[in-house]
């Protein structure tokens, strides 16, 4: 019943905005024969890695091992003795291991009233350390600047290693990956200011520390990074700072408002990777409610809103998207405003998949996933070339 009446909230915070959809907005409009449609798929390659069953399967194993995680997070967060706690969190993994259906009710139970602490903690699977590298005699003229998702609130460079090592040994490039203060601690603009700051020092001093003269710059992000390295973009318009040659969104959140109604938003009623009400406790997190702030009428918070002025003066955009990804209809929306602003932009949609597909090609995950990161590292090398 809890999970029933999280869903029917959701459904009835969603609907005001449904009711007034603007009829003009591209999602209202008949896909098959309306020529903002045709003009949007001339920009967008719909591609199926692998059949249906296939990737469902794999997907399958996915989500098995995150709701474990979720579940035993949630059970050891219900102990108040700190040995209890501990014990939980340590061992009952083997019983939800043996036992997943246990392990997927707890967890979605969990999800319909999420703790935020305990939903952040599990989302942070590996911590940060800091890091030297030597001083190499090599010389490179491109540079990528990457920028982690985690819905603002969790994860890390470190997190992300899955996919941004095989970029580096695919590319040859020097990435810089940037960690930056995450909410509910640090809401917005903390996290962007970091990046921001981040970014004018690479500028600055990558000659110097790294012996790198960048002549080309990609800036790349997925899911709340894919939404940072857009603002980050609309920021060196701003203020007159040097623009990438082009940016590579990845499922990116591009609009962190309710009041903007996302049908699409509607699939993380049952999605297992997004739900709805970790989607929710992301937003506020990094909006908190007494901040004065509008989500949706910030373009910084919100890049979906990107004003025409900042559009026409945005590089090479190079989008990739999963169908099945509760964020997928911002994105078409993105591509859409992109053309009717000049810019030169190309998408790929992959049928069938998830949200959060760059961290799923490991041992025994979703091996379907390499095609997606090595498609990304394409789009990049396209743009550093």
């Amino acid at each position: 019943m809890k999970i029933v009446n999280s869903k029917l909230n959701t459904l009835c915070e969603f609907l005001p905005s449904a009711v007034i959809f603007d009829k003009e907005d591209l999602l209202s409009q008949d896909k098959i024969n309306n020529q903002r449609w045709i003009e949007v798929d001339k920009k967008i390659q719909y591609k199926q890695i692998a059949t249906t069953e296939q990737i469902k399967v794999s997907f399958k194993k996915i989500v098995k091992a995150i709701l474990i995680g979720n579940a035993v997070a949630a059970k050891g967060a219900e102990q108040k003795n700190s040995f209890l706690k501990s014990f939980y969190q340590n061992f009952s993994g083997i019983g939800y291991l043996l036992f997943s259906n246990k392990a997927e009710k707890r967890a979605h139970l969990f999800f319909a009233e999420p703790d935020t602490q305990t939903a952040i903690s599990n989302q942070n699977l590996m911590f940060n350390k800091t890091q030297k590298p030597d001083l190499k005699t090599q010389n490179f003229n491109q540079i990528i600047i990457h920028v982690h998702g985690g819905g603002f609130v969790a994860m890390g460079t470190r997190s992300h290693q899955v996919y941004s090592r095989k970029w580096a040994n695919l590319l040859n490039y020097p990435i810089f990956s940037i960690d930056y203060k995450k909410a509910p601690q640090n809401p917005y603009p903390e996290g962007l200011n970091d990046i921001w700051q981040a970014y004018n020092w690479i500028l600055n001093n990558v000659s110097t520390f790294f012996n790198i003269q960048p002549q080309k710059i990609v800036f790349v992000g997925d899911s709340a990074g894919g939404n940072l390295i857009i603002s980050l973009t609309l920021l060196c318009i701003k203020f007159g700072v040097r623009t990438p040659d082009g940016i590579v969104p990845i499922y990116p959140a591009l609009n962190c408002s309710i009041n903007f109604f996302t049908p699409s938003y509607l699939l993380s009623l049952d999605d297992q990777i997004l739900p709805h009400m970790f989607l929710k406790m992301c937003i506020n997190s990094y909006i908190k409610n007494d901040s004065g702030l509008d989500a949706s009428q910030d373009q910084y918070i919100s890049p979906i809103l990107a004003s025409e002025d900042f559009l026409k003066r945005f590089p090479k955009v190079r989008l990739s998207f999963g169908l099945c990804d509760p964020l997928n209809n911002d994105a078409f929306r993105f591509v859409e405003k992109l053309i009717q602003n000049g810019v030169d932009v190309k998408a790929i949609a992959y049928n069938d998949m998830p949200h959060g597909y760059l961290n799923y090609d490991v041992p025994g995950g979703m091996k379907y996933a390499a095609i997606c990161v090595e498609d990304a590292a394409i789009f990049m090398k396209e743009i550093l070339n």
